[in-house]
């Protein structure tokens, strides 16, 4: 018998083995693992997961490991996927913050790097605190990325708290940024477009090209007056050290492999 050539029927080898009730698939035109469900009565239901990526090793067999569990337990498929707390109705169509949340986390859990990234999407996150039964949109993401964290949850808690921007020179709007590129990667495309991406960069150019126009370049190259007046105190100081700092303000770093 030959033995399974994919992950994906690598995995439903072993649900069949363990005769779990559930199995793997992929759609053509899907890039995430589809489980379906096999119902008595020969009946099936089927649900797309994202952030399961079918061609995936380790995001299917932690996927896989999770419906043995849910199996052996008499679980259903509607209980492998996170449930909607209490009191909030699921929406239709277009995915709500709860499932993308998820996806996210497992997306880039399954990519092994920068989990840092995934804080928004994680307990008191901002997109874990927003309506749980409406469907994301593009004004959400964008939102986050232009005000500072601290205005936004406190407007979740005060709608008539105002926002405040986000410094776009400062470490923390370009991990929004990245978030962004993050929600596009785990295939959120459509509320977190490549053009807001291009918009949101064009903004930090436009911020540094304020900044030198204004003669306040983050990079504030001293005048060689300064430097002089800086080198003469440190040989006054250190001869030797005043020495070696002036051969490098003179002719630069050199190095010779």
């Amino acid at each position: 018998m030959p033995k399974p050539s994919s992950p994906l029927e690598r995995c439903n080898a072993v649900l069949r083995a363990f005769e779990a009730r559930f199995r793997l698939r992929q759609h053509r035109r899907s890039q995430w693992a589809s489980v379906y469900e096999i119902l008595p009565g020969r009946c099936t239901g089927e649900r797309s997961l994202r952030g399961y990526p079918a061609a995936d090793t380790a995001a299917l067999e932690r996927l896989c490991d999770l419906l043995l569990s849910a199996s052996k337990q008499g679980l259903s498929l509607e209980a492998v996927v996170e449930p909607a707390p209490s009191g909030n109705r699921p929406c239709s169509g277009s995915p709500c913050w709860p499932e993308i949340c998820q996806a996210v986390v497992a997306f880039q859990r399954g990519q092994g790097v920068n989990m840092n990234l995934v804080g928004p999407f994680k307990g008191q996150g901002y997109f874990r605190l927003l309506p749980q039964n409406r469907p994301a949109s593009l004004e959400d993401v964008r939102r986050f990325a232009l005000h500072t964290s601290e205005s936004l949850k406190a407007q979740l808690e005060d709608p008539s708290a105002v926002l405040l921007p986000m410094a776009m020179h400062r470490q923390g709007f370009r991990q929004k940024r990245e978030v962004v590129s993050l929600l596009r990667r785990a295939g959120f495309a459509a509320i977190a477009p490549q053009e807001l991406s291009e918009e949101l960069k064009g903004m930090v150019n436009r911020k540094k090209l304020a900044l030198v126009a204004a003669g306040q370049s983050r990079r504030r190259i001293p005048s060689t007056t300064a430097i002089q007046e800086w080198l003469d105190r440190l040989i006054e100081e250190d001869p030797l050290w005043g020495w070696v700092f002036a051969m490098v303000a003179t002719y630069g770093l050199i190095r010779q492999d």
